[in-house]
């Protein structure tokens, strides 16, 4: 059973992955007095979590596995045994489940399989819809595991739009409800004084804490730090490092990836996870080094700007900075003015610190990259004792003692340097369905809405079915006048600042 094989973190094939990226909103928020949202919630039993947290609590010592933020617990609900369906007068219709586990500080969905047809989508959102995901759309589509980044509040609704024109083609299953009980937003505010966030204090480096990413492991439950990497061929493939203990909660392929986590325009929400990406696969699994190297299953959108982080296979002459994704929270980091002390740990060559002058390593630190003051990495961390309250010793994996097995990769080219820079390297956004928006209601008659972020639409231009260009329409807040078209069935050409995307409309009288 496909459920019980993801609380048991077994290792599940998943071969497909794909971006989401925040934008728009549910269809259902603009559709009040037709549909009434949350009115069938399953409730889940809520986990022990004062006996969840003494187990953490004696895991945690020395740092050396992934944070444990939620608890997963099994659902199997799918749209043709569960929920419920609104029917519209053109067709369309909408699917809700209201999930509710009593207690919980955030929610996370893991789905068995997604099937979304071209122009259906989902949203995830809490009860009083402060906080949303989505939207997934067919270039979610999977035949194995999906997970999704958690939203807040104890209680989500989880909610399926069709349109008329694929009414009756989108599948999918509910394997399991993440119950987290990890206050995440409160991360860099009350749980450690020493936890130092990473701010305009910190040296620029060329944008290195901009290649730091949170890693979702244990199908959405444990937190871990990653870095992508750049290769001698500027290709922009990406390369994603972290720590192989990362890997005894679950195949990456069911990873969940968090780029920038708690910056963009978030608001008053506690979590910032508006852009992530599912999936990778391992290119280099070492549980004796601790080193795991990935291949994200997607590049992230040109749209991103997302750096791809130099590296260094020289010690660091001097101090090191250690970013991280500590306890969960946005980017923090810890320095050290001392030069790491070439040393043995658990069985292989490490670099030791004794003391951090700023700021400390936690739970959540594991596969943080080591940065030296020009901004390159060169090792990431492997686990230790120092706390705000005690002294100890911090053990990073240096990426000299393993580089035999990275050099293929990161140095594709064979030109046997040292060191290479990091680069922002824009592809250009695949064909396909990345190039497809989806506008709704269809038909509309004097307004559609756009479906994602539109933050940076310029422009949208309507062709009719002869290919002749008919139109300007100008986007505001999401949607577009299309009450100056006639009747009929338009292509729309939505001009963005870093990319072009199309949709069918259909307009009605």
């Amino acid at each position: 059973m496909i459920a019980r094989s993801i609380l048991l973190f077994g290792l599940l094939p998943a071969l497909c992955g794909a971006q989401v990226d925040k934008g728009g909103t549910p269809v259902s928020w603009s559709l009040y007095g037709e549909i009434s949202p949350g009115q069938d919630f399953v409730t889940l039993n809520p986990p022990d979590v004062a006996a969840l947290l003494d187990e953490d609590a004696l895991k945690e010592i020395n740092k050396d596995e992934p944070l444990r933020m939620a608890q997963a617990a099994a659902l199997n609900v799918s749209p043709n045994q569960s929920g419920q369906w609104f029917n519209r007068q053109n067709g369309d219709r909408v699917w809700q489940l209201g999930v509710r586990s009593e207690g919980a500080l955030h929610l996370g969905i893991v789905f068995d399989f997604l099937d979304i047809p071209k122009g259906a989508y989902i949203y995830i959102y809490n009860d009083d819809q402060s906080d949303f995901i989505g939207p997934y759309t067919s270039q979610n589509s999977t035949e194995d595991v999906l997970v999704t980044v958690p939203v807040n509040g104890d209680a989500v609704v989880i909610e399926y739009y069709e349109p008329f024109a694929v009414r009756g083609a989108g599948s999918f299953s509910i394997a399991a409800v993440n119950h987290g009980y990890r206050d995440l937003s409160l991360a860099l505010k009350d749980a450690k004084p020493c936890l130092m966030p990473f701010n305009e204090h910190v040296p620029d480096w060329a944008h290195t804490d901009k290649a730091v990413v949170m890693v979702l492991a244990g199908y959405g439950t444990r937190i871990a730090t990653g870095a992508l990497l750049n290769n001698t061929g500027n290709d922009g493939t990406p390369f994603l490092l972290t720590h192989a203990s990362a890997a005894r909660f679950g195949d990456p392929a069911s990873w969940v990836f968090v780029m920038k986590p708690g910056s963009g325009y978030c608001q008053a929400q506690s979590l910032c996870w508006n852009r992530s990406l599912n999936g990778a696969s391992a290119l280099v699994a070492d549980e004796t080094t601790g080193i795991l190297l990935l291949k994200l299953f997607e590049n992230p959108p040109a749209h991103w700007n997302t750096w791809f982080g130099g590296w260094s296979i020289d010690d660091a002459p001097e101090g090191v900075y250690c970013l991280q994704h500590a306890l969960g929270g946005p980017l923090s980091f810890a320095f050290s003015d001392f030069v790491p002390v070439s040393v043995s740990w658990m069985g292989h060559a490490s670099r030791q610190i004794d003391h951090w002058q700023f700021g400390s390593t936690f739970s959540g630190s594991l596969g943080a990259p080591m940065v030296t003051h020009s901004g390159l990495i060169t090792g990431l961390f492997d686990g230790g004792t120092i706390t705000c309250a005690s002294e100890g010793r911090d053990y990073f994996i240096p990426l000299s003692a393993v580089w035999n097995d990275l050099k293929n990769y990161l140095d594709p080219l064979n030109k046997g340097g040292k060191s290479l820079g990091g680069a922002y390297i824009r592809l250009e956004d695949t064909e396909g369905d990345s190039d497809e928006v989806l506008l709704y209601p269809t038909p509309a008659r004097s307004t559609a809405t756009i479906a994602g972020d539109t933050r940076y639409l310029k422009r949208v231009w309507a062709y009719d079915m002869t290919g002749r260009r008919v139109a300007q329409l100008m986007p505001q807040f999401g949607t577009v006048d299309v009450s100056v078209l006639p009747a009929g069935v338009y292509r729309l050409r939505l001009d963005y600042a870093d990319q072009v995307k199309s949709s069918m409309l259909v307009v009605s009288e």
